[in-house]
């Protein structure tokens, strides 16, 4: 068992596009909580992680990003609960470590992650592919990963 599970986070999800181009003010994106609740391997074998909010994302947040509400509408949710995070330092891919997010948590530091809407813990797959994402796990944004310490 990954020994991650179980800790609380927060996430201060970042406008991927630092500004340009967004709808969305850069004082608008929310710094959200919650608990990690699940572990999968994602592209190239790194490890995606899975956390549970403790609110779901903000009503407003979401209207702002039009796709979620056909996202919501597919998939029959009214809301997001569980955001599926990958890491996203800025580095070559194949010098990531494969559980980059679990290390970084684990000394206390920042992981920098793509958030991505994600599932109950029991409807994700095995693995994430190619042929999972973006559909099925659509990108919502950038976002700074942290235990919640408070």
């Amino acid at each position: 068992m990954n020994t991650a599970i179980g800790k609380r986070v927060k996430i201060k999800l970042r406008d991927p596009d630092a500004g340009y181009g967004s709808k969305i003010p850069p004082t608008a994106w929310p710094d959200v909580r919650g608990e990690i609740v699940h572990v999968v391997p994602g592209f190239y074998d790194k490890l995606w992680y899975l956390v549970k909010l403790t609110e779901p994302l903000p009503a407003a947040f979401i209207r702002a990003l039009n796709i979620l509400e056909d996202y919501l509408k597919a998939h029959d949710q009214s809301n997001i609960l569980y955001l599926l995070l990958s890491p996203a330092p800025a580095m070559p891919t194949r010098e990531v470590p494969r559980d980059f997010i679990g290390a970084s948590l684990e000394g206390k530091k920042m992981a920098t992650v793509l958030v991505s809407i994600g599932l109950e813990p029991g409807k994700l797959p095995r693995t994430i592919t190619a042929k999972h994402a973006p559909s099925l796990f659509p990108c919502l944004c950038s976002g700074h990963l942290q235990l919640d310490e408070d």
